[in-house]
């Protein structure tokens, strides 16, 4: 496996109560070859996974033994060697982990280091990747403890099959300074002009200019190194040669002048190639917004260098960063036997910072060129533009001059927040991937303009139809008005399902005090957030509610069960389909019955882009048709729906629509389809969003519309309190009746 949004569990689950008061056996000489190192513990997961830990005499960095984890068997999952030591010492510091890994036969390993509460809440630290090499190598990592801390975990964990290994271990407290941490101070109005046209720049050069060091360029650092270079540039003149110094080692047939002044003059290797020499330029169908490899991929999405016809070397891109800077960007390059041309050994710029620093949302570096990275992705290549226009240019703004200004890591994640929900996209949200992910044991939807709670949560003392007043002491509609901000989602609706979602999460297993009304009754709850919080579903996935008609529960349906039932389902008089919320992944099995014909899809098109700005970006139809199988369903279907269904939920609903399959009951889908695609970000932020656009099959918009019932029905609070499902009830209803679905 490898590392990446969310993947290692690790970074999810507290750790046991117990802190040693000081680190122990960190050189790994204390104990008897063979056996598990003192002072360390091993924790897995899933916990019936076969991992071993013990100190190691074969090759150590230094000294007689290292310590080294195995996992014997080929597996997702994961495990982690790892000692918390109590917090004291080290609370209102920065302190770095030095320490020396490897891995072997496969494996993939990270080292950590974080700061853990009272309560489990985890405060984020680094987590640098251990390089696949084989050999020993030096890492640091750093975490900020805060003054409430408990511990301080170290960690050397390891994903799948094979051997990691870790010696030398160290800890040191060190200052800001020390980590290059540049504290945070208001851009001037020269600085965001500045840093305006680097960002512009930066895209256009990264995606768009194909030479080999650009494809070769490390682009997270550079962007960090661009921004400390260009802020500071005191006018135009100044503007141009800094970004001369950032972009010219990466791209040196680029031309960066005063806007009205002369025109450098262009390398001859753009018009004239020597014989047998090709041409190439990048193509991205989506993006890959990952890595600075030439071949990027990411599932749907894959950015290459691939050859080309058009345009011809010489005929460059041309644009007005604003700032009095202006650039000619060939798109395409020349290209022999050794790569592109010219053949230069430009070296790419690094920050300027000191050799313990670390990527950070602590660093106000880090957070500008985070802003970098993430919007010039959006600029050049969301689909979705044309339908749902954004005012791009004041986006980069506003994220610019808030970042400049945030205090610390969750400041920052509130400001990309905010920019992704410039973009209405339901895909859209930031994660910062070393925080804590509990959920409050209720749920809860939108009904009647309240939050209600729902039947089948884990707590006894909510009951559904309690309509919620308070969460932790602040009352709902402020909570509303603050975090709805945040939210990114292209319709109203959609938006209030995610914030419900976003009131339940929650960083620390603190209780968390809940007021709520059961009609003129004041009810009070103290929650404790769980990892795993679940809803209790009232039906089993396939149920008979009455003689002849069947209820499908496709949120939590299993093949199994529907193949224990296809001859019961077939013969049926009528068909539930519950698709109120998300679906299981086996739940599509289900739509292969429903018809004799091929059922179509919607269209997922993903861009093709070769010129910045989205300029002749086409799509690719990755649409597809669903085989029919047999039996064949012959009974009325009815689907039930909602606003929390959404992206593969709302792929099922458009089937339904599309293909006119049955009755829709309920209210609209979130307005949200297609593949999601992912940045990540320097200091450990992720950002999701969609990088494809999608059609109804009759080629109209479905981002922002959804598929609306054709009969609506919404639940109440009364109905819920009487212990109705009231969508369900419709359903019923008119299966038993026989009256026509309208």
């Amino acid at each position: 496996m490898r590392f990446s949004a969310g993947a290692c569990i690790f970074l999810l689950i507290a750790s046991p109560a117990f802190a040693q008061s000081t680190p122990q056996n960190l050189d790994f000489e204390s104990g008897a070859i063979g056996q598990p190192p003192t002072g360390w513990t091993v924790k897995k997961y899933p916990e019936n996974l076969a991992v071993s830990a013990k100190i190691d005499d074969s090759n150590p960095q230094s000294g007689r033994a290292s310590g080294t984890l195995t996992i014997s068997e080929k597996t997702d999952g994961e495990a982690a060697l790892s000692q918390d030591i109590d917090a004291t010492p080290y609370r209102g510091k920065f302190v770095v982990l030095r320490a020396a890994a490897r891995v072997q036969n496969g494996a993939h390993a990270m080292l950590r280091i974080r700061a853990i509460g009272a309560n489990g809440e985890f405060y984020p630290g680094s987590t640098p990747k251990v390089d696949e090499s084989g050999g020993w190598k030096f890492y640091h990592a750093t975490a900020s403890v805060p003054l409430d801390a408990a511990k301080v975990s170290v960690a050397l964990i390891q994903g799948g099959a094979g051997n990691s290994s870790i010696d030398s271990v160290s800890l040191q407290t060190v200052d800001a300074s020390q980590l290059g941490y540049e504290p945070p101070h208001p851009l001037s109005a020269r600085g965001l002009i500045n840093l305006h046209a680097f960002a512009r720049l930066f895209g256009y050069v990264r995606f768009f200019h194909p030479s080999d060091e650009g494809a070769k360029a490390h682009w997270q650092d550079i962007a960090i190194a661009g921004v400390q270079r260009a802020e500071n540039a005191r006018d135009a003149t100044a503007l141009v040669a800094a970004l001369r110094a950032v972009f010219i080692p990466v791209a040196p047939t680029l031309r960066i002048y005063l806007t009205g002044g002369p025109v450098p003059t262009a390398s001859a290797a753009l018009s004239d190639p020597p014989s047998g020499a090709t041409i190439v330029g990048w193509e991205h169908h989506g993006v890959h917004g990952d890595g600075d490899d030439d071949a990027r991929r990411n599932g749907f999405y894959t950015s290459k260098r691939v050859a080309m016809t058009t345009p011809l070397p010489d005929h460059p891109f041309a644009a007005d960063l604003g700032g009095g800077v202006s650039v000619l960007m060939p798109t395409t390059l020349y290209r022999d036997s050794s790569g592109t041309l010219p053949h230069t050994n430009g070296t790419a710029m690094r920050p300027d910072k000191p050799e313990l620093f670390e990527a950070s949302g602590k660093d106000r570096a880090t957070r500008l060129a985070d802003v970098v990275l993430s919007w010039t992705v959006f600029q050049n290549f969301d689909p979705n533009f044309v339908d749902l226009p954004v005012d791009m240019p004041a986006t980069l703004d506003a994220a610019l001059q808030s970042a400049a200004t945030d205090h610390n890591e969750f400041d920052f994640q509130r400001t990309l927040q905010k920019e992704v929900a410039a973009l209405r996209d339901g895909h859209g949200n930031t994660y910062l991937l070393s925080q804590t992910t509990m959920v409050l044991p209720v749920y809860w939807e939108w009904i009647e303009n309240h939050i209600v709670v729902m039947p089948g949560n884990d707590t006894p003392v909510l009951k559904g139809g309690d309509v919620i007043t308070k969460i932790g002491g602040r009352p709902v509609d402020a909570l509303i008005v603050e975090n709805m901000p945040l939210i990114s989602s292209s319709t109203p609706w959609g938006a209030m399902g995610k914030l419900l979602w976003l009131l339940r999460l929650r960083t620390s297993s603190a209780p968390v005090h809940i007021e709520a009304l059961r009609g003129n009754e004041k009810i009070v709850a103290d929650l404790v957030p769980l990892t795993g919080a679940s809803y209790h579903y009232p039906l089993d996935d396939v149920t008979e509610l009455k003689p002849g008609i069947w209820y499908v529960d496709l949120r939590q349906l299993s093949k199994a069960d529907l193949d224990a039932n296809t001859t019961a389902l077939s013969k049926a008089k009528a068909v539930i389909f519950d698709m109120r919320g998300y679906p299981s992944h086996e739940s599509n099995y289900a739509m292969y019955h429903l018809s004799d014909a091929p059922i179509h899809t919607v269209h997922f098109d993903v861009p093709v882009t070769t010129l910045p700005d989205r300029i002749g970006v086409r799509f690719q139809d990755l649409g597809f048709d669903l085989p029919p199988v047999k039996p064949r369903f012959r009974g009325r279907f009815f689907f039930l729906t909602n606003a929390t269904a959404q992206s593969q939920a709302e792929m099922f609903m458009s089937y339904v629509e599309d293909n006119h399959l049955g009755t829709i009951i309920g209210s609209t889908t979130a307005g949200i389809d297609g593949e999601e695609n992912f940045i990540h970000l320097p200091g450990g932020y992720e950002i999701s969003w969609t990088g494809m656009r999608v059609l109804k099959y009759d080629g109209s918009r479905f981002q922002g519309v959804g598929v609306s019932p054709n009969i609506p029905v919404s639940p109440t609070i009364a109905g819920i309190r009487a212990g109705r499902d009231e969508v369900l009830d419709k359903a019923i209803e008119i299966a038993t009746s026989g009256t026509p679905a309208k």
